[in-house]
C-alpha cells in the first residue's frame, strides 16, 4: 500500500497527537518532526518512532523524502512558515484556524498552486454522523434552511493550577480567542453538514473578554475574546447565528440547530458514547413530531486521527479534502466579518466591507 512520506512541524502538544496519529495510521509514513526546541523534536521522535528529527522547518522542507507536512504552530508564526513549506512543493495540513486573516490565507491560497492545501477546522466532520446529516440535508429533508444555530458555553470551573498558554487568548498570537479556538469548529462543522451553501451578507456581532473575578484564568497580557456571539444574514436569507463562550458566568449549555422549512435537526457535534440524531419533522395534520434518525456510539472515533487520515487520502487518492482552501476562505470571511463587527460596535456588510448605517 502507498503511504504519505509526512513531515510535522511543531513539537507541542497538538504536534505530539499529530504524530500520534500518524505512526498508528496505515496511509502515513511518519518521516520526520521539526522543532526549534531540539529537544522537544528529539521527544516526539523517539515516542512515536519519525525517522528523524529536526531543530528548524526549513530543514525539514529540504528532505526531499517528505511530500506533505502538518503545520502544527500557533497561528501568529503558522502562515510564515507554511508559506516555506509550500515554496518547497509540498502539500500543507494547516492547524485551525488557517490563518490569522483573509489576507494571510490569500497568500497561501495563491503559493499553494497545484498543491493540496487543507484545514484541520473540519475534524468534527470526519465521523458516521456527520456523512449521515450531510446527506439528509442534502435529500432536501429540511426543506429551505432558515435558522443555523449554534450555542455553546460553559462556566468558569475551579482555577486552573498550571499556567495557561500565553497565545490561546492572545490577538498577536492567535489571531483571536475563544471564536478560533473552538468556533471555528462549530462554523465549520454547520457549514459543512449544511453543504457550504451560506455566504455572510450582513453581520453583527460583539466580543468580551475574561469576567474580571475569572482573569486569572488566562496568562497576564491576554487581549482577545472569552465570549462572542454574532448573528449573520447570509446570502440565500439564512440566519446563521452562533455564541461561543468558556469560563463565563453562565449556566452550561451545547446547543447546535438546524431549522429548515421542513423540520428541523437537534445535533450533537462532540463524539460522545450515546449520540443521537433528532428530525423534528413537520407534518399538515399533526404538527411537529420527532424522530430518531441516527443513533450510535461515537465515544472512541478520534477527530485528530479522522482529519489526518482525510489529507492523506486526498493526496494518495487526488480527492477533495473535507475543508480545502475554498471551504478555509469561506469560513474565514465569517470569522473577519464576526471579528470586524466586534470592534467596530455595529453590523458590517460583506457587499461592501463598510459599516452599516
Amino acid at each position: 500500500m502507498k503511504k504519505l512520506n509526512l513531515g510535522i512541524v511543531g513539537c507541542g502538544v497538538i504536534g505530539s497527537v499529530h504524530a500520534k496519529c500518524a505512526a498508528a495510521s496505515e496511509k502515513i509514513r511518519l518521516v520526520a518532526v521539526a522543532d526549534l526546541d531540539k529537544s522537544k523534536a528529539e521527544k516526539v521522535a523517539t515516542e512515536h518512532k519519525a525517522e528523524k528529527f529536526y531543530d528548524n522547518p526549513e530543514k525539514l522542507f529540504k528532505d526531499k523524502e517528505i511530500d506533505a507536512v502538518v503545520m502544527a504552530l500557533p497561528t501568529g508564526v503558522r502562515g510564515k512558515t507554511a508559506l516555506s513549506a509550500l515554496k518547497h512543493g509540498k502539500h500543507t495540513l494547516l492547524e485551525k484556524p488557517a490563518a490569522m486573516n483573509m489576507a494571510e490565507l490569500k497568500k497561501i491560497a495563491k503559493a499553494a498552486d497545484g498543491l493540496l492545501c487543507a484545514s484541520c477546522s473540519g475534524r468534527f466532520r470526519t465521523t458516521e454522523s456527520s456523512r449521515f446529516i450531510t446527506k439528509f440535508i442534502a435529500d432536501g429533508n429540511l426543506g429551505n434552511i432558515r435558522h443555523v444555530r449554534c450555542r455553546c458555553v460553559s462556566p468558569a470551573g475551579e482555577l486552573p493550577k498550571n499556567a495557561p498558554p500565553p497565545w490561546r487568548v492572545n490577538k498577536a498570537m492567535n489571531g483571536g480567542g475563544f471564536l478560533v479556538n473552538w468556533g471555528v469548529y462549530d462554523m465549520d462543522y454547520l457549514l459543512g453538514i449544511t453543504g457550504w451553501t451560506l455566504h455572510p451578507e450582513t453581520v453583527l456581532a460583539r466580543t468580551w473578554e475574561i469576567p474580571p473575578p475569572f482573569s486569572k484564568y488566562v496568562a497576564a497580557g491576554s487581549d482577545a475574546e472569552e465570549h462572542v456571539a454574532a448573528m449573520i444574514l447570509c446570502s440565500n436569507g439564512a440566519l446563521f447565528s452562533i455564541e461561543r463562550a468558556e469560563r463565563v458566568t453562565t449556566s452550561l449549555e451545547n446547543t447546535w440547530e438546524i431549522i429548515g422549512s421542513k423540520g428541523s435537526l437537534h445535533i450533537q457535534m462532540l463524539n460522545v458514547k450515546d449520540k443521537k440524531i433528532i428530525f423534528h419533522k413537520a407534518d399538515p395534520e399533526k404538527g411537529v413530531s420527532d424522530e430518531l434518525i441516527w443513533e450510535s456510539d461515537e465515544s472512541q472515533c478520534s477527530h485528530h486521527a479522522g482529519i489526518l487520515e482525510d489529507f492523506a487520502v486526498a493526496i494518495l487518492e487526488n480527492k477533495k479534502p473535507l475543508t480545502g482552501l475554498p471551504e478555509a476562505m469561506q469560513l474565514q470571511e465569517f470569522i473577519d466579518s464576526i471579528y470586524e463587527s466586534a470592534e467596530k460596535g455595529k453590523a458590517v456588510s460583506r457587499k461592501t466591507s463598510k459599516v452599516c448605517a
